[in-house]
């Protein structure tokens, strides 16, 4: 019977030092795996379980898409101002990509961002450049769409200062300012995160008036309310940046909405060395649309997001109207405009116009999921640079490329 006891405690303890054992290796593990992600400038825990591929179509659309991308990056004329995202890019990004694209894919995408985030910032620090506001400026951004010859919704403002913009709401008010009609939007200038809520919405002129008081308040807390980024990868590195940014208030004309929906359609497009990669819905929130029109739900683990409203089937109207064409053709004329080699263009659609779509807005630093295309964007963003064979026009370096100038604007009203 002792003998039976003793041998049973020597079990256990067998056990026991077994599972130290491979707790030790599995901390030891992950701490290496952590080691070489901060050497190598990958942050592990960005994970997007969207971005993960499961059915493979993400990699057969990007399989089919890389020589015409390769091709694209070859011609881009690339803005002096993002041309220092270089010296950021660490070619280990596309290997350990490869190799572990379950952690890493949405890595690539978000360190590049992050990279181009690490340029601007530098030259911000260094010699005060303010090419960022190319973006994180909403009225130097709609100037600049203006300059372009970028079609966008009818635009009152910016008022710069308080007084300005009070007086510009009471004209407004009082229907003496005729140069916009209801429904607007009030839109602060130096707020671009979606989490600050720089964007109000009025749907009429008896609805302005009755909340006046109610809008004139908005307005002056935004004159004083600050952007951050928070809880993105780079939020130190652009602090100075945004903190540097002047306060401001412009009214937009809404885009029209369509009779039964709670905002207009809108598709926003990732555009990689001027050419579109693929477009995703932002409202109603649905499929991703590729360049030959496939509309497609592959969210979570392979199966459709909680959050989708919508099937594709519902939104074959975008298809079969010829939408598609004249969606893309506007996302990369505005990112080559800016000669950018990527940026997310937002874009308002109206259904019985595929004609005439219209931008909304711009982004550098999209957060939006792009489900199983995360990590072949990323690569395609990479790979431009590590090829290094896009050109750099000969012009004064430090300016921004929110003034638009030659070469740039004869590039962006090229077809890819």
């Amino acid at each position: 019977m002792v003998f039976s006891s003793m041998t049973g405690r020597d079990a256990r303890d067998k056990r026991r030092k077994f599972f130290v054992f491979s707790g030790a290796c599995a901390i030891f593990g992950i701490y290496l795996l952590f080691q070489y992600a901060s050497t190598h400038k990958i942050v592990l825990m960005d994970v997007d379980v969207q971005s993960l591929d499961m059915k493979g179509t993400g990699k057969e659309y990007y399989l089919r898409q890389k020589s015409v991308f390769e091709a694209s990056a070859k011609n881009f004329l690339l803005h002096p101002y993002w041309v220092g995202t270089e010296k950021y890019v660490d070619q280990k990004w596309w290997s350990l990509s490869k190799a572990i694209p379950w952690s890493v894919g949405n890595n690539v995408f978000s360190s590049m961002m992050h990279a181009r985030a690490q340029n601007m910032n530098e030259l911000f620090e260094t010699l005060g450049l303010d090419g960022y506001k190319i973006e994180k400026d909403k009225c130097i951004m709609s100037q600049w769409l203006k300059d372009a010859e970028i079609p966008q919704q009818p635009i009152l403002g910016p008022w710069r200062n308080l007084s300005s913009a009070v007086a510009a709401l009471h004209a407004i008010k009082d229907g003496t300012e005729s140069g916009i009609q209801f429904p607007l939007l009030l839109k602060a200038c130096h707020i671009t995160q979606g989490g600050q809520h720089g964007v109000n919405f009025i749907d009429s002129k008896e609805a302005f008036a009755e909340r006046f008081d109610e809008y004139l308040t908005w307005v002056e807390n935004f004159f004083v309310l600050k952007a951050v980024d928070t809880g993105r990868k780079w939020e130190t590195t652009v602090r100075n940046m945004l903190s540097s940014l002047s306060p401001g208030i412009m009214a937009v004309e809404a885009f029209p909405i369509v009779v039964g929906e709670r905002a207009p359609f809108e598709i926003k497009v990732e555009v990689v060395w001027g050419r579109a990669y693929m477009g995703f819905w932002a409202y109603p929130m649905g499929p991703t649309v590729d360049r030959q029109c496939n509309l497609e739900h592959e969210f979570q683990y392979g199966a459709l997001h909680p959050n989708s409203t919508l099937q594709p089937d519902e939104l074959r109207w975008f298809c079969d109207n010829g939408h598609l064409q004249p969606v893309f053709a506007l996302a990369e004329r505005t990112a080559r405009a800016a000669g950018v080699d990527q940026m997310r263009v937002d874009i308002f659609v109206n259904p019985a116009d595929p004609e005439h779509p219209v931008v909304n807005e711009n982004s550098l630093f999209s957060m939006q999921g792009h489900h199983q295309h995360t990590v072949y964007i990323g690569r395609v963003w990479l790979d431009g640079y590590l090829k290094r064979e896009y050109h750099v026009p000969d012009m004064n370096p430090n300016a921004p490329p929110y003034r638009i100038e030659e070469p740039f604007l004869s590039f962006s009203k090229n077809t890819v």
